[in-house]
């Protein structure tokens, strides 16, 4: 429900720039990214098979820098050189938007076929809405100078997760690619 509620922010801040302050257009741009972003995942597997795989290729490492980005964004929290109430700002959104492609990157396992992918993408979607659900992910700024390395470690396990899952896709498209064209 929070992601629904946050993209009416984003369509509204979309429609009207010059009412919202820097910070919202900021985020809703980004937003607007991951919308263009998702539509060029789903047009890539309509138009090959290889772009297909590229186009997947392009969310994880999009999906790995949101990460890195809200892992940095704790970590300059904890070094006291952003406020907790701009950590929680820039955090949340870029997790928001990190949830969303986790979304679109299952979709495009499904479409591109590949059973390793999809049972990959589906475990980390899984796991991410748990860490989610049990507060783990989204920065509260009341409670952020307690909790800080518990966020530090999150978001280090993830940046973590997406490393493996950007070389266990290198290696699935390899073989993909050679199951398809070889041999013909």
């Amino acid at each position: 429900m929070r992601f629904i509620e946050s993209q009416k922010e984003v369509i509204h801040t979309l429609r009207n720039p010059s009412q919202h302050s820097a910070t919202d257009r900021k985020r809703a741009y980004m937003f607007l990214f991951v919308y263009i972003l998702g539509s060029i995942a789903f047009c890539g597997n309509l138009f090959h098979f290889i772009s297909g795989w590229i186009a997947a290729t392009v969310v994880q490492v999009v999906m790995t820098i949101l990460i890195m980005i809200y892992a940095f964004n704790i970590n300059d929290y904890s070094d006291k050189s952003m406020s907790s109430m701009e950590c929680e700002r820039a955090c949340n959104p870029l997790l928001d938007a990190y949830i969303a492609l986790r979304g679109i990157q299952l979709f495009q396992a499904l479409m591109m076929r590949s059973y390793v992918c999809i049972i990959a993408y589906a475990a980390m979607l899984a796991l991410t809405i748990y860490r989610v659900k049990k507060g783990k992910l989204y920065v509260d700024a009341v409670n952020l100078w307690r909790e800080v390395s518990q966020y530090e470690k999150e978001g280090f396990f993830f940046i973590a997760m997406d490393v493996v899952l950007i070389i266990m896709l290198m290696i699935v498209m390899v073989f993909s690619i050679i199951n398809r064209y070889g041999d013909k």
